[in-house]
């Protein structure tokens, strides 16, 4: 199913379907456009729950007055929020399977929800300025979680990649034990396999990088001397 939407920017009527992979534009000046779908039983997972935006669901019914009262100002937000807020209206009488998976006991009944996970949820008619705030709030979570996702993922790969050779401090099969006297960081590793000691502490795991081949960090370098392939200080320092 689509949807006949009108641009805010240059007042152009649009055709907007109600499931994409990205977010609907206007035909004539590009601009974002609200998107305002129905969904049902049958398609409000591939609507609602598959979209890679924000949904909030507006569960209503015919016969219900706040629910008509309500309906333009969830349209005004649909419209500050373009592009970044899909609306969703569900007729609770025609789809019953949805009014039953959220527990719906009174009607407007509002969901945000974020590929399927429900942000936030209140019923009741409120006015567009309160709507708003708290379909904001909503995205300021949604965009909170995935700041924490991607600094977590950052630190993985930082810790990652340091691990990526063998010996290094941020190596997390490293066994440590008491340098030898005059040691300046305190610390230094066993024996590797090749006979080689393996680095002290430098404390810059994350500064992991390799230059034509060779393994290296911000204090540390791999190469060959007399004794063999060891870990030296650089002679910058």
């Amino acid at each position: 199913m689509s949807a006949i939407v009108t641009c805010p920017n240059c007042g152009k009527k649009n055709r907007v379907p109600a499931a994409a992979s990205g977010y609907p534009r206007c035909g004539v000046c590009k601009s974002a456009v609200p998107w305002i779908v129905d969904a049902g039983d049958a398609d409000f997972a591939e609507v609602v729950e598959k979209a890679p935006q924000v949904v909030l669901v507006d569960l209503w019914a015919t016969w219900c007055g706040p629910c008509r009262m309500v309906s333009p100002a969830l349209e005004k937000v649909a419209t500050e929020r373009a592009g970044k807020l899909k609306l969703v209206k569900v007729d609770v009488d025609a789809a019953p399977e949805t009014a039953r998976k959220f527990s719906v006991q009174a009607v407007p009944t509002l969901l945000i929800l974020n590929q399927g996970n429900v942000l936030s949820r209140q019923s009741g008619a409120a006015p567009p300025g309160v709507l708003l705030r708290w379909a904001d709030e909503a995205l300021q979570k949604k965009a909170d979680s995935a700041g924490a996702a991607r600094r977590d993922m950052s630190t993985r790969t930082s810790r990652s990649s340091a691990r990526s050779v063998p010996g290094h401090p941020g190596h997390v099969r490293t066994a440590w034990r008491p340098a030898r006297p005059g040691c300046t960081c305190g610390c230094a590793a066993p024996a590797g396999r090749s006979g080689a000691a393996t680095p002290p502490r430098c404390g810059t795991p994350a500064r992991m990088r390799s230059r034509r081949g060779t393994p290296s960090c911000g204090r540390w370098s791999w190469g060959r001397t007399g004794a063999g392939a060891t870990w030296t200080k650089r002679t910058y320092e």
